[in-house]
């Protein structure tokens, strides 16, 4: 916007300088020179204002460049952190699963001993019968 309203400036000042050159005058020739010199000098303003405007622009896009950088930089480090916190989950699933089967498998022996003690305690019975 501001680079906008310079060269409506800029093109405001070099029509009003066409439009002294083509307007009456008793001497054309110095007045042409001095108008010349005055588009000259505009056109160096011009020159100078594209120069910034391209310089900003560089910077910008820099910064730009750098900002995007960082943002794919920390969307790789947000993808590995999830990727590292899914195999912990499922580590931890598997530990669980490991942990479940052998309570599974010591509830099933226990329950055998039980039995087995049942029996016992029956066979003891029938004996001091």
């Amino acid at each position: 916007r501001v680079q906008q309203n310079e060269w409506e400036q800029l093109q405001n000042s070099s029509d009003a300088l066409m439009k002294k050159l083509n307007g009456p005058s008793d001497n054309k020739e110095e007045e042409a020179e001095k108008i010349i010199d005055a588009l000259n000098t505009e056109k160096s303003k011009l020159d100078a204002k594209m120069k910034e405007w391209d310089l900003t622009n560089e910077a910008l896009r820099r910064q730009l460049n750098t900002a995007l950088e960082r943002e794919l930089q920390s969307k790789a480090a947000g993808e590995e952190e999830m990727q590292r916190l899914k195999q912990q989950h499922l580590d931890d699933l598997e530990r669980l699963r490991g942990e479940q089967e052998l309570t599974d498998s010591m509830r099933h022996e226990l329950e055998e001993m039980k039995a087995k003690q049942r029996e016992a305690v029956d066979k003891s019975k029938q004996l001091e019968e």
